[in-house]
This record gives structure tokens, sequence and C-alpha cells, in this order.
């Protein structure tokens, strides 16, 4: 029973770099950037907040709104990290695809401090991808 309670304290006192619910709009708030990447060729697609066509209540999120095109985003960690005394790192997310896909995929990725977001593109360096 001791060890469940170690675990549990353990969860609950872990640092939280970045975490995003999506209560607000990320792009008003200037929190998420889309990319320049593509944009002059046509073919990036627009983003927008919304909660999708199956809404989540209150919560909304990040929506491609044109299908077949690319589509690159960030959002500035607050402060630098060092996870090699760390016996774990959680990086996750969710997807709701709302439509068929015949071919695509979607990437996350955490990228090293100095990225240059407004040129971030699929050959921009970065620390680990899913």
């Amino acid at each position: 029973m001791l060890h469940i309670i170690a675990l549990l304290l353990g969860i609950t006192s872990a640092k939280i770099y970045f975490k995003d619910d999506f209560s607000s709009d990320p792009f008003s708030s200037k929190r998420w950037v889309q990319s320049a990447w593509k944009q002059d060729t046509g073919e990036a697609g627009k983003l927008e907040f919304s909660g999708g066509l199956w809404g989540a209540g209150d919560r909304g999120g990040i929506r491609t709104t044109e299908d077949a095109k690319f589509y690159a985003f960030t959002a500035k960690v607050d402060e630098d990290f060092d996870n090699s005394d760390a016996d774990t790192l959680v990086f996750g997310f969710s997807v709701k695809h709302e439509q068929k896909m015949d071919c695509g995929g979607g990437y996350a990725k955490l990228l090293p401090p100095g990225i240059d977001v407004e040129s971030f593109n699929g050959d921009t360096d970065y620390s680990i991808m899913f």
C-alpha cells in the first residue's frame, strides 16, 4: 500500500512545462504561431480555433480547414528544461480526425530553444518527434 501512495505522490508533484487546454483562442493570444512555410506557393492550409464538427463542450482546439494541405504551427515552452536527471518525460497530445483520410499524417515535435517559428518546416531540427 505504501508504494501506491508513493507513486501517487510522485505523479502529483511532477513539473509541467507546457499545457494548453484550448479554453481560449490560441491564435488571438499569439500562444500558437502558424509557420509561413509553403504559404507563398499555396500549399499551406489555414488553421482556425474550433471545437470541430463534433464539439467538446466549451473546449476548442486547432482545426485544419482544408484537405490536402500542409500545416506547420508551434507554441513556445515557457522555460528551457533538461530531463537528463529524470526517469520519465511525458509528452502527450490528442488528435481528432473528422474527415476520411486516404493519405496523410500528423506529427508532434519537441523543438530545441532558438528555433525560428515563422519558418518552422519539415526539415527543422527537433529533439523528439511523435
